[in-house]
């Protein structure tokens, strides 16, 4: 006597098993796919923040070198004698508010702030210069703002000058034709609808040199902050 077929639970739960391992691995393979899209965010902060710092560096240049110059030279000038106390005083109070503005505009390169580390200055006035005359990191403070007027205008100049060049080629065939005579660009001469098209190819061609400039250079920059206005070893271990 023949008795109907048993069924089949073994293949039931390899089917839903199978279904499973599909649905994990489509979960993984989606997973895997997404991470290019904060990736591609990061770059884009990264960038964005390094071309403020550059850009912000032109002003804080003139700024730092203009406070400087008038500081050292009423310094020296007045310091040796008793009314040149005050003058020195605002000098230095001055060249820690502009240091304190760099360790902070440094965060648009690092992430973070840089930290600051200063000798304690108490009691009446020529304790206080004794005590800013001792302390390692207003020297530092004044060396840096004497380096970042050069530095960093010729730096600001450079990222400003490539990125202009870029954005000027992206959009020449929307202008060129409103300038008489055509536009020079280099070796070239800009007076059709075809070289101004191709002028476009050169904008995307400058993206990536303004980029990888435009990193070494605030690198740099930020380095120098970091070794002159971040707290050194022995500061560190003297607030210890």
């Amino acid at each position: 006597m023949l008795r109907p077929a048993a069924p089949l639970r073994g293949d039931s739960r390899t089917v839903g098993g199978r279904c499973q391992a599909g649905h994990f691995g489509a979960m993984s393979t989606a997973a895997a796919a997404s991470p290019p899209v904060p990736a591609a965010a990061s770059r884009v902060r990264r960038a964005s923040g390094e071309a403020a710092y550059l850009l912000t560096g032109m002003l804080a240049a003139v700024v730092g070198f203009v406070a400087w110059a008038v500081g050292v030279t009423l310094s020296l000038t007045l310091g040796l004698v008793i009314v040149g106390f005050p003058v020195l005083l605002a000098t230095f109070t001055c060249f820690r508010w502009l240091a304190d503005i760099e360790r902070r505009r440094a965060a648009l390169v690092l992430g973070t702030p840089l930290p600051s580390s200063y000798r304690p200055a108490p009691g009446r006035m020529p304790q206080r210069l004794k005590e800013m005359l001792h302390d390692p990191q207003r020297w530092k403070d004044t060396a840096y703002l004497a380096l970042i007027g050069p530095v960093g205008l010729g730096k600001g100049l450079i990222a400003l000058a490539l990125w202009a060049c870029a954005l000027g080629c992206f959009t020449l065939p929307a202008w060129w034709w409103a300038v008489p005579g055509g536009i020079e660009l280099g070796l070239f001469e800009i007076d059709s609808w075809q070289l101004a098209s191709m002028a476009v190819a050169l904008g995307a061609a400058t993206v990536p040199l303004a980029l990888a400039v435009q990193r070494g250079m605030a690198r740099a920059q930020a380095s120098m902050a970091r070794s002159l206005l971040a707290p050194s070893l022995a500061a560190r271990v003297e607030q210890l």
